[in-house]
């Protein structure tokens, strides 16, 4: 699965992730870095499992990945960052 959302520069981004299950999954927040990687992103709260951007800037577009897993499996949603379409 994979959302849009559109930000101009200087604006936020606060999107949460949730995952349910016995046990708990752990949810973590990555993103594709320019050699096709996977980095973990910085700017989220574990506790909430939101990905939080403050003033969106050039280098935060691109797809971010929740990513979340436990004993009996994992699932992952993509969300894209981009600018609005004039």
């Amino acid at each position: 699965m994979e959302d849009t959302l559109a930000r101009d520069l200087g604006e936020n981004v606060n999107v949460t992730c949730k995952a349910t299950g016995n046990p708990e999954p752990l949810v973590k927040w990555v993103t594709k870095t320019g050699d096709g990687r996977h980095a973990p992103v910085t700017q989220s709260d574990d506790k909430k499992h939101t990905l939080r951007i403050n003033s969106v800037q050039e280098q935060h577009y691109g797809k971010y990945v929740c990513f979340a897993e436990n004993t009996f499996g994992n699932d992952t949603v993509v969300l894209s960052i981009g600018k609005y379409n004039l």
